[in-house]
């Protein structure tokens, strides 16, 4: 995640702009217009690396009309998601989450995987969209919560993963 961040910061600060809120000045994240001024070049050198080409294909996809209104269904709303280039099982998961309130979406990353494994051996499977649902199965609708619940707890030491 710090990676991550790091990655998201330097995009910012390089495409996006300042803005007041509540006294203070905050960068905001690009818009899509103002990202896509970037080249893939530009988004290497800021350290995104293989990412890179996916933001780029990515952008040309939303700049050529993908509709963002995603389906309530949550199988559906994955199968758009997945729609943009480079997006796999794991960022689908992430992006209906935290910001199409699918709350069902269950993402896996390292350290959830290795959570599930030894909290849940009995749920446990190494393909990622048997487990996904062998958790949203577990856990019902709202699966999102449990999976930041041990995530959390995992990163931080707080259950056993190994």
């Amino acid at each position: 995640m710090p990676r991550i961040k790091e990655m998201h910061n330097k995009i910012a600060e390089e495409f996006g702009e300042t803005v007041e809120f509540d006294g203070h000045e905050l960068l905001r994240f690009p818009t899509l217009e103002q990202l896509s001024e970037a080249s893939e070049e530009d988004l290497r050198d800021l350290g995104v690396g293989y990412r890179a080409k996916y933001i780029i294909e990515s952008m040309k996809i939303l700049n050529n009309g993908f509709e963002p209104d995603f389906p309530e269904d949550y199988e559906e709303a994955r199968r758009k998601m997945k729609e943009l280039y480079g997006v796999g099982n794991k960022v689908a998961d992430c992006v209906l989450l935290f910001s199409q309130e699918q709350l069902e979406a269950y993402p896996i990353d390292t350290w959830a995987e290795k959570a599930l494994k030894k909290q849940y051996p009995e749920l446990y499977s190494e393909d990622y969209e048997e487990l996904s649902r062998n958790m949203r199965e577990y856990f019902g609708e709202c699966s999102g919560y449990a999976q930041e619940y041990i995530f959390h707890a995992a990163r931080n030491g707080i259950i056993e993963v190994e």
